[in-house]
């Protein structure tokens, strides 16, 4: 169906939508029909492709709301239906009104399995009587894994409106009335989109690209300009909003192997050392920044999830990790403030 695709979008990039509409209203029902269908859907939401007159919009709906799709394509529309229907909880978060089905995790595991996700999941073994029935009793890692590629969905996306997906917390449950038992819900949070280019970084595992990306939001927040560097007072007072918001994108897309709140827990159990000391070379040392007694240079860094330590990243704002790896005390009692300040 690929070709498929190419063609009808096309055609709907010089003609509109219209006539697609028009054509697959008149084929018979089945296969065919549910994937014909499905790619015209893709077009008009994804590639902004225009259904102009008012009856064929009608006629498009009704086609999708009444035919019965099977297979990656039930489920696709599922998980769409799912994540437009949501109960919001404030000005910016959600959570979904039911849980996620084996249909639409299964999207997810074929995406890791063909190499399109960097995830880790384990494999399951989804019978086809299961598909219709709520995610259980799989860890909280890989339901992490899970929210972490929702974004490479386009078909999820919203016009100027950037997402991160995370786990519901206790308060999340007790505000709607959904009972914690087991399921699988989400919560989606809208964060500025200043950063959709760190997302996509995250979201593609180019990690080099992400730790750099990362240092450029960190220096123009403090009103400084790339090639800078940070001092204490820059740190000590960074906006909580903003160092919330990356630490979670960086924890989140990987798996809770890295992100500040990761070196700020390393850290203290090195001894929460505020000098350069052998307590300060051992961090070094359990975060990857140093190796065989001496500090690595940013290039010698290893940008790979599986072979790097937890922590290692972000490192691009202390400069590489060479030396004394100024601002990690500084940013580990920020975090602790903004924890703390917290309603």
């Amino acid at each position: 169906m690929d070709d498929w695709r190419e063609i009808f979008g096309f055609y709907a990039a010089l003609e509109g939508a219209d006539w697609l509409v028009q054509a697959i209203a008149k084929m018979p029902a089945g296969e065919k029909r549910q994937k014909c269908l499905l790619l015209l859907r893709q077009i008009v939401k994804e590639e902004k492709s225009q259904v102009s007159q008012p009856e064929l919009r009608q006629q498009l709906d009704k086609l999708l709301a009444t035919t019965q799709f099977s297979g990656v394509a039930a489920a696709k529309i599922s998980l769409e239906q799912r994540l437009q229907q949501m109960i919001r909880l404030d000005n910016r978060t959600e959570i979904t009104a039911s849980p996620i089905t084996w249909a639409e995790y299964q999207r997810f595991l074929e995406a890791q399995n063909t190499g399109q996700f960097h995830s880790t999941a384990q494999p399951q073994t989804i019978l086809p009587e299961q598909l219709d029935l709520p995610v259980t009793d799989i860890s909280e890692e890989d339901r992490k894994w899970f929210c972490a590629w929702l974004p490479t969905q386009t078909s999820l996306q919203v016009d100027d409106v950037l997402f991160d997906y995370d786990l519901p917390e206790s308060q999340h449950y007790q505000k709607t009335g959904i009972v914690e038992n087991g399921q699988f819900y989400i919560v989606r949070k809208a964060i500025h989109p200043k950063y959709d280019k760190l997302v996509n970084y995250l979201v593609s595992a180019s990690w080099r690209e992400a730790d750099q990306e990362t240092y450029r939001l960190m220096i123009t927040t403090v009103g400084k300009e790339e090639g800078q560097w940070f001092d204490r007072a820059d740190l000590e007072n960074f906006p909580c909003e903003d160092l919330q918001t990356l630490d979670q994108l960086w924890v989140n897309y990987s798996n809770g192997k890295w992100g500040f709140s990761v070196q700020k827990r390393i850290w203290e159990e090195c001894g929460s050392p505020m000098e350069y000391n052998a307590e300060w070379e051992r961090f070094g040392d359990r975060v990857g920044w140093r190796k065989d007694g001496g500090w690595l240079n940013y290039d010698n860094q290893t940008f790979d999830l599986e072979k790097t330590l937890s922590g290692e990243f972000p490192c691009g704002w202390v400069g590489g990790g060479g030396g004394v790896c100024f601002g990690i005390f500084s940013l580990a009692q920020r975090l602790v403030d903004c924890s703390t300040s917290q309603p």
